[in-house]
């Protein structure tokens, strides 16, 4: 998958999606995945309506479970 566990989703003015992917929020003994929460940011390039790019916006987060703009898109 292009994006994991994610539990929290932010909408910016030009439309991109940016999703907390958790990694860090009571993770299995034996997780495999990244030690830190990530933000991923996802674009429709093409116009289709669909993500068709997926990013990793940014990372080093523990504990992360939401995110969201200020009205004046910070």
């Amino acid at each position: 998958p292009r994006i994991v566990t994610p539990i929290g989703l932010a909408l910016d003015a030009r439309d991109r999606v940016f999703a907390v992917e958790s990694h860090t929020h009571l993770p299995p003994r034996d997780y495999p995945g990244p030690k830190t929460d990530w933000i991923k940011m996802l674009e429709d390039t093409d116009g289709d309506g669909r993500a068709d790019r997926v990013t990793k916006f940014a990372d080093g987060f523990t504990d992360a479970m939401n995110l969201a703009f200020s009205p004046d898109g910070v």
